[in-house]
């Protein structure tokens, strides 16, 4: 009998004997009441296919077996084998046929926890992480940096818990799972805290657009740290800032629903006599600002700082049983005036007492004072109250005269005399500390009483007639015993032919001083005297006094008193500021080097003779945070002297007085008694630019506007008002209105005028 072998039915290979036909990899034998054939191998399981070293007609498990992705777990034909089963274990395939355990991947939201073949398995990505799925990753992708897992989001934590019913999530998706959380924001792919000021509450996408920003706090409010996740965390008031919890929380609702129009919006400043260091409001005042102590007040709205409430001028610190409470300086004790300049700070202990005589400054044996000077208690704009607030509050009668009376703690003391027959003094009551001695009546002239006014109360003794030369029995025969000449005036071809003074020098008549050959004494009414040469000293960066002199000039012709002498160059007085001007690119920066290092080198370098000049040199001493010198500059700005026909686009500065400035060379800091005005004011051209660059506003671009506006038609108020304010350096006519001008602070900063040549035409 001849055996006949048979070919194996599509789909099977044949065993190495050749005796058996079994399953080719990628199929599984599948055998249902009898007839039996190689299937696809099912999505989600491998089919290594049947045995090929099979013998002695092979058993059903070496013809081909389904085994599932997870731990090659043999799937019959009775199995059920689903999508729910396969979701369960997290690991597929990503087609039917499958022939390897290799060809198993994890479905989305899985990792492959083992690779064994009887081993292998997948897990769920943990929190903050995810897996697109379809690949044979070790670990689920972490989310980028800053980004994190919303803690409520409804994601399967275990496989039990993904049964067809349950609504559990898996972390699939990288938007979905790893979002920017409250408190943060995406920037350029990168996830950053919410600045201080700023909160943002909700959770988003990377693709949402809110993501991408914080909403800000209203304005003056800040948060206490980053990353602030709600508007109530915009709680802290910033410095200086007055509010109370009623606004705060109307402008933090504002702020949640985010409304940008509060960023346009001007904050409260504290009022003056009220400071606010930065905090939160006291839930007991519902308010942030606090009251100076002793009835101090504030240079300026919005103080941030109890070292900002200070004693203003005219004011001392009365210390009483009942408590210490700021008081105006008297007047008028015990025949003496007093008043107090310049503003000093609260602690000030040289500022208490219980009289005031010790806290003000007296003006001197029998100088009396009045109430001069702007009240600057409440900001300096009431000009219907007024204080004894500097040495311009200090008065002499007429008919009297005052004179040195010695140096105390470095400061020139002076004393008021009436004066007595045979002399004259003032001709009207007369402000300011400054010499004035009597003067006495021409060579044998009387007076009929003391307290004589003018010159013209000195007449003839009885039986005594008159000549230029004083009172005599004889008469003058000849132009040649005309040897004097009246106050301004000057010899200039001889006896008889007197001519007036020229710009720069005075001549205060025949004193009865006769002249020595031909030397012109003071007195002698012969010659004009130079106006004098005056030294001045201020204080540079690191403390060290500094000194420099400087020439002087009158301007006008004919001038008969030392008192109208004024120096060149000055000092802008610190009892006003540091600074002229608020705006730098205003001026011209001046490269420092040689002589340019000192105030006096910058303005010899670059200051002509024809125009008004002001500089502003700084030291920048400090402004390095190290306590060594920084970077200096020199900083200056020229003007053409204005004629009396140019009415707009002016400025005015005080011209300050020699003698003033040499008295205060003697005073504690240097500068102190530089604010009282000569009455002369120097009036300059604003440069066309600044007309466009609107500078004249109240911004401090031209130092700091300190009164209200009066029309530029009344100068001799804006300049009476000037006068009146020891703050005032001078002021702006622009636009038909005159705005008052006060210096600005500013550390390591001194600034410098210097006056045009000689003039007699500009009408000061």
């Amino acid at each position: 009998m001849q055996n006949v072998c048979e070919r194996c039915k599509p789909g099977y290979n044949t065993t190495d004997d050749g005796l058996n036909c079994v399953c080719m990899p990628g199929t599984w034998h599948s055998c249902v009441s009898g007839s039996c054939t190689c299937l696809s191998c099912d999505k989600g399981m491998f089919c290594p296919g049947g045995w090929r070293q099979a013998k002695n007609y092979a058993p059903e498990d070496q013809k081909g077996q389904r085994l599932s992705c997870e731990q090659a777990t043999v799937v019959g034909a009775a199995s059920p084998i689903n999508t729910t089963t396969i979701r369960a274990n997290g690991l597929t395939t990503k087609s039917s046929g499958a022939k390897r355990p290799q060809d198993c991947v994890p479905m989305p939201g899985f990792y492959l926890a083992s690779t064994g073949r009887n081993t292998q398995k997948a897990a769920l990505c943990p929190k903050s992480t995810y897996s697109p799925g379809y690949g044979r990753i070790r670990q689920c992708l972490k989310c980028q940096s800053g980004t994190e897992e919303k803690p409520d989001a409804d994601y399967a934590t275990d496989v039990a818990e993904l049964s067809p019913s349950s609504n559990k999530m898996l972390r699939v998706n990288r938007t979905d799972v790893c979002q920017v959380g409250p408190g943060r924001y995406l920037v350029q792919n990168v996830v950053r805290d919410c600045p201080a000021g700023s909160f943002r509450k909700a959770w988003s996408q990377t693709i949402e657009s809110n993501s991408r920003y914080c909403f800000t706090c209203p304005p003056g409010v800040t948060t206490n740290s980053t990353r602030a996740t709600d508007q109530t965390a915009c709680n802290v008031v910033a410095p200086g800032v007055s509010m109370n919890m009623s606004t705060l929380e109307s402008a933090q609702t504002q702020a949640a629903a985010g409304d940008n129009s509060l960023a346009s919006n001007d904050v409260a400043l504290c009022p003056y006599g009220t400071y606010f260091p930065g905090g939160v409001i006291d839930s007991t005042t519902n308010t942030t600002c606090l009251t100076c102590p002793f009835g101090t007040t504030t240079q300026f709205l919005g103080a941030a700082s109890i070292n900002e409430c200070q004693i203003p001028p005219g004011y001392y610190i009365k210390v009483a049983t009942l408590g210490d409470t700021l008081t105006t300086c008297p007047t008028n004790v015990s025949g003496q005036g007093y008043y107090r300049s310049g503003w000093t700070s609260y602690t000030d202990i040289t500022a208490r007492d219980t009289t005031g005589t010790t806290a003000c400054t007296a003006c001197g044996v029998g100088i009396l004072s009045a109430l001069t000077d702007i009240d600057e208690l409440g900001g300096g704009n009431d000009t219907s109250k007024l204080v004894a607030g500097s040495s311009f509050s200090c008065y002499i009668e007429a008919g009297w005269g005052m004179v040195p009376a010695g140096v105390v703690n470095n400061t020139l003391q002076y004393s008021a005399v009436e004066c007595s027959n045979n002399t004259y003094g003032v001709a009207n009551k007369t402000y300011g500390l400054q010499s004035t001695p009597c003067k006495p009546c021409q060579r044998n002239l009387i007076t009929l009483q003391p307290a004589s006014t003018n010159y013209t109360q000195c007449v003839n003794p009885a039986g005594f007639g008159y000549s230029p030369g004083g009172a005599t029995g004889e008469m003058s025969s000849s132009v040649v015993q005309c040897d004097r000449c009246p106050a301004g005036f000057e010899f200039t071809n001889g006896p008889g032919s007197c001519s007036a003074c020229p710009a720069g020098k005075y001549q205060p008549g025949y004193l009865g001083n006769d002249a020595s050959g031909s030397t012109p004494n003071f007195g002698a009414g012969l010659s004009c005297l130079t106006c004098p040469t005056t030294l001045s000293v201020y204080i540079s960066s690191n403390g060290t006094e500094k000194e420099f002199n400087s020439t002087g000039t009158t301007y006008r012709t004919g001038a008969a008193s030392r008192d109208e002498c004024v120096p060149k160059t000055a000092q802008l007085g610190i009892d006003v500021g540091t600074k002229f001007f608020g705006n730098n690119a205003l001026l011209s920066n001046i490269t420092i080097s040689g002589s340019l290092t000192s105030p006096e080198g910058c303005m010899d370098t670059n200051c002509g003779s024809t125009q008004c000049c002001f500089v502003q040199f700084d030291y920048a001493y400090r402004k390095n945070g190290t306590g060594g010198p920084a970077t200096r500059s020199c900083l200056v700005v020229k003007m053409d002297a204005a004629s009396s026909s140019v009415t707009n686009n002016l400025l005015y500065y005080k011209m300050l007085p020699s003698d003033a400035i040499a008295a205060a060379s003697l005073t504690k800091g240097g500068v102190e008694a530089k604010a009282m005005s000569s009455g002369l004011y120097a009036r300059c051209s604003l440069p066309i630019a600044w007309t466009a660059a609107e500078v004249y506003d109240d911004h401090k671009a031209i130092g700091k506007k300190i009164a209200n506006t009066i029309p530029a038609s009344n100068l001799t108020e804006c300049k009476r008002r000037c006068d009146m304010m020891s703050i005032c350096w001078g002021f702006t006519v622009q636009g038909g209105q005159c705005q008052l001008r006060g210096g600005i602070d500013e550390q390591d900063v001194r600034s410098f005028f210097r006056n045009p040549a000689d003039s007699t035409t500009q009408g000061w």
